[in-house]
């Protein structure tokens, strides 16, 4: 089962993005458009904590997701990036 949670702290710029579980096509769907919601109220410049540490690897399809997110995060112009990947 998927979890994601998409969250920002203005004061610092930061946009956070958190993973959970298995993702499959449709999960991808929900998180992306969770995604370009919050990003609607960034600004360029902003940096970006991904959790990872949760997350399952994933299928193909889920594989393009990461990809669509991952763009869309440059587009709206992220300036740095940290991935956390678990303990």
């Amino acid at each position: 089962m998927a979890e994601f949670k998409v969250w920002s702290n203005d004061r610092r710029d930061r946009l956070y993005i958190q993973f959970g579980g298995f993702f499959q096509g449709k999960d991808f769907q929900n998180l992306l458009s969770a995604l370009s919601a919050e990003l609607s109220t960034m600004q360029s410049g902003f940096d970006v904590v991904t959790d990872y540490s949760g997350f399952v690897p994933t299928s193909p399809q889920g594989v393009e997701g990461l990809k669509a997110g991952a763009q869309m995060l440059k587009h709206h112009g992220r300036r740095l990036a940290v991935r956390v990947t678990g303990g």
